[in-house]
């Protein structure tokens, strides 16, 4: 048969053992130069021990709100837990008088580090900050949505 397909027996890992999905669709204004929490988060408790956790994120919606005439510039990280693991964007910006009509959006996934023991719960979320200039940003902006997805995998 043409369409035949084989399974192969003895191969471990790799099996996708669950996924748990976050999004959200408010918007969140970004000012000043501390990480502020986005709201899009999604949490994950590990099902097997020595596993690892694939995270697909889409952030979606930044737009520059305040600030015409300057530049502005916004950067959006990944964090598990408390821990900062991968920038999405460094200095994604806006120039001048660009105010609430240009939106864009960023992605990127990340696989964690093996995780030794299961019931182990990781929070993956996004935070944001201004990078340069004066001017305010927003992520979900103009009812757009973000979205994150977390696929567990045996080792």
């Amino acid at each position: 048969s043409s369409n035949a397909q084989t399974q192969i027996s003895g191969v471990g890992g790799g099996k996708v053992l669950q996924v748990v999905y976050g999004y959200d669709a408010t918007e969140t204004t970004i000012s000043g130069s501390s990480l502020i929490a986005t709201g899009l988060t999604a949490t994950i408790t590990t099902s097997a021990a020595n596993s690892k956790v694939l995270v697909l994120v889409s952030q979606m919606g930044i737009v520059k709100t305040t600030g015409s005439g300057s530049n502005t510039c916004i950067t959006i990280k990944l964090h598990q837990d408390s821990t900062a693991v991968r920038s999405l964007s460094l200095y994604l910006g806006y120039t001048g008088n660009l105010t609430n009509t240009r939106y864009s959006g960023v992605s990127g996934t990340y696989l964690s580090t093996t995780v030794s023991s299961a019931s182990t719960s990781i929070t993956f979320s996004t935070k944001a900050l201004i990078t340069t200039g004066g001017g305010n940003m927003s992520t979900e902006g103009n009812g757009t949505e973000s979205s994150i997805t977390l696929i567990e995998v045996s080792a």
